[in-house]
């Protein structure tokens, strides 16, 4: 997977690879419920756990993407309420 952090689990037969950050931590968070990672399935907190960790990966790291880069354009700016 290049320079991308990813989790590998289990056997070589039964392994689990898992390469984006959101899918690791909802993986550990399931796998580890004791380790209060995050609320688990059921939880009533769950819901909006799941809407902070979707929009951290879906709009604030690439707003630190394109404001590294440089990059402006209306769609941009549009599309990621707050960006540069």
């Amino acid at each position: 997977m290049g320079d991308h952090f990813f989790v590998v689990t289990g056997s070589p037969v039964d392994s689990v690879e898992i390469w984006e950050s959101n899918a690791i931590i909802l993986y550990l968070t399931a796998l580890l419920p004791k380790a209060g990672m995050g609320p688990v399935a059921g939880d009533p907190q769950r819901g909006q756990y799941l809407s902070w960790l979707a929009w951290y990966g879906n709009v604030i790291e690439p707003v630190i993407a394109f404001g590294t880069a440089e990059l402006s354009h209306p769609v941009l700016d549009v599309t990621f309420r707050g960006a540069p």
